[in-house]
């Protein structure tokens, strides 16, 4: 339900904006009116950032109830995939340590099967062009550097970005953000 919101609102922008266009190759299109005046028409790029939080899917994991949540969400993030690629809107899945759990334990044959033979971050990522980074509320004895193990596992690591992280500091809850500046245990 939330990937379908997440969908609509990048879209409803993506349509706002005029159409799609690639962040790959920026350019700006001229016009020329019948008094020869030009008009420059600057290109909007759009990069859409989401999160599997740390409770999803729900239930623990070798339960059937979280096996079909598994299910669920792993066509839900097929299909947004699908539709990122088919508006050229670049899709940036941030996934936190249990849905990654979760795909170390039920990606199997059966479901490889309709993702080319490989889990379905590969897939995401090498046939759908999703940038899949860490992101972890450090919750469940899991921290970024956890989650990050868990992407190397699933063959998808090796990115350097932290997703979902917030810097403000006024606000005391995220002021110790200079701890990412330094190698952290998992």
């Amino acid at each position: 339900m939330h990937l379908r919101w997440f969908a609509l609102l990048a879209l409803t922008g993506l349509a706002a904006c005029g159409g799609s266009s690639s962040p790959a190759a920026p350019s700006a299109t001229t016009t020329t009116t019948t008094t020869t005046t030009a008009a420059v028409q600057t290109p909007v790029y759009v990069v859409l950032f989401t999160h599997i939080e740390d409770n999803t899917p729900a239930g623990g994991i070798g339960e059937a109830v979280t096996r079909t949540n598994y299910l669920r969400i792993r066509q839900g993030v097929i299909d947004m995939a699908a539709l990122a690629q088919r508006y050229n809107v670049k899709w940036v899945l941030q996934p936190d340590w249990k849905f990654l759990l979760a795909a170390l334990a039920y990606e199997d044959g059966s479901l490889t099967s309709s993702t080319g033979g490989v889990n379905v971050l590969r897939y995401l990522r090498n046939s759908m062009g999703v940038a899949i980074d860490a992101h972890s509320h450090e919750n469940g004895g899991y921290n970024y550097t956890d989650v990050a193990y868990l992407l190397d596992q699933l063959g998808v690591g090796g990115t350097t970005v932290i997703g979902g992280h917030i810097w403000d500091p006024s606000l005391p809850q995220f002021q110790n953000w200079d701890r990412f500046r330094s190698t952290q245990s998992g």
